[in-house]
């Protein structure tokens, strides 16, 4: 019970992530602005989740994880308020900077408490079944959130994504009363990896993944609408069928990396992404290839991205979560760039070019990554099953 409460969390801050590429046009027009001038709200997001993660990490250090996540999940639900609410683009924008603050808190410290609430035999598992809700996010939220915008506005999608934190947060005070204490680490060793060669060579390949991904995915709604023809029950299912696509990448990378090694994995799935990206600039226009494409895109992304994260742990098993949390703002940071660099394109050149340009710069990431990596060792399968928990903990997009 306590670790579905942990994982409904995660749920909220999941749709709240994935569901902006399913509405994003329909905020442009309610408050005025171009769909690419939408797409910075995604950056603002993004951009100060990288950016106050360690931070707020270290700052909430010393506070009883109960207080943490309830603090998290309040100012998470204030600022989807408030992004329902707002009256125009200023409003939002500042709502989402808001909102991030509460997610950057909340999943890091939901993950950390999932495990003390187990025996250490078990915290892989408790991990799985807290990030589940991101995966669910994906699946589920994310499609029913697109469908609700598109029949009542994007307004009640918001508000939906409002009542989810409103009940996680109940669900944490009733359920969640006594958690064991986190042991603390100093914002100059959360830091530490960047000073390695190593590391910045992984940092900088999801960097790139991110990158490209995100330069396309919030403004999927422009570059499927001749296939959609603007209806956003079809929307709905091609996010639902990029959802199954990472569902599929979570289910079989684990064992695919335990027997290739991360390096194939993380070179194969970016390439993957690639020509996934490079094929939906081709066939964006029909439906059923456009899904498809999705579904590959999806599993292959996914992936890439977990193997990302053993890649990281490899480098320091004994330091994993401080390595983790760092590829984690990475991640972030390269979602604000992606979303920056998407809105700016989509501007210039318009949507249909946006695959074509994420796709060759993904093929560029891979070229480095199959470089940089020759060295690696493969990742044992115990590696991979915690990983693949720890990534869906961290991997919240907006």
């Amino acid at each position: 019970m306590r670790l579905a409460v942990l994982a409904l969390g995660m749920f909220a801050i999941g749709t709240d992530t994935f569901v902006i590429a399913g509405i994003l046009g329909d905020i442009g027009r309610d408050l005025d602005v171009s769909t690419s001038a939408a797409g910075q709200l995604v950056t603002a997001f993004a951009l100060a989740y990288a950016l106050l993660s360690p931070l707020l990490a270290t700052a909430t250090a010393s506070w009883p994880r109960r207080r943490v996540l309830l603090v998290a999940l309040a100012v998470f639900t204030l600022g989807n308020l408030a992004t329902a609410m707002a009256p125009n683009y200023t409003v939002a924008l500042i709502a989402r900077i808001v909102t991030a603050v509460g997610a950057a808190l909340y999943a890091p410290n939901a993950s950390a408490a999932g495990t003390s609430l187990v025996p250490p035999e078990r915290r892989a598992r408790a991990l799985a079944l807290v990030s589940g809700g991101l995966g669910a996010a994906m699946a589920i939220g994310a499609p029913l959130g697109t469908w609700l915008g598109g029949h009542t506005g994007w307004r009640a999608t918001l508000w939906l994504v409002t009542a989810l934190g409103a009940i996680a947060f109940v669900g944490v005070a009733a359920a969640l009363r006594d958690l064991p204490a986190v042991e603390s680490v100093p914002l100059r060793e959360r830091l530490r990896p960047l000073g390695t060669l190593a590391a910045q060579r992984v940092l900088a390949v999801t960097l790139g993944l991110y990158v490209a991904a995100y330069t396309v995915y919030p403004y999927l709604e422009e570059i499927l609408g001749n296939a959609t023809d603007g209806s956003a029950g079809l929307l709905a299912w091609a996010l639902t069928a990029f959802g199954v696509g990472t569902f599929g990448g979570a289910v079989i990378a684990g064992g695919v990396t335990d027997r290739f090694g991360s390096r194939r994995v993380v070179v194969g799935g970016l390439a993957g992404v690639g020509a996934a990206l490079l094929l939906l600039a081709v066939v964006e226009d029909s439906f059923p290839a456009a899904l498809a494409t999705l579904v590959v895109w999806g599993a292959a992304a996914w992936s890439a991205a977990l193997a990302q994260i053993h890649r990281m742990i490899a480098l320091a098993p004994h330091s994993a979560p401080v390595y983790v949390s760092l590829n984690a703002s990475v991640q972030y940071a390269g979602i604000a760039l992606g979303s920056a660099l998407g809105g700016s394109l989509l501007h210039s050149t318009g949507a249909h070019a946006l695959p074509a340009y994420a796709g060759l710069l993904l093929l560029a990431v891979a070229a480095f990554a199959a470089l940089t990596t020759r060295s690696e060792a493969r990742v044992v399968a115990s590696g991979a099953d915690t990983a693949n928990a720890e990534h869906r903990a961290v991997l919240v997009a907006e």
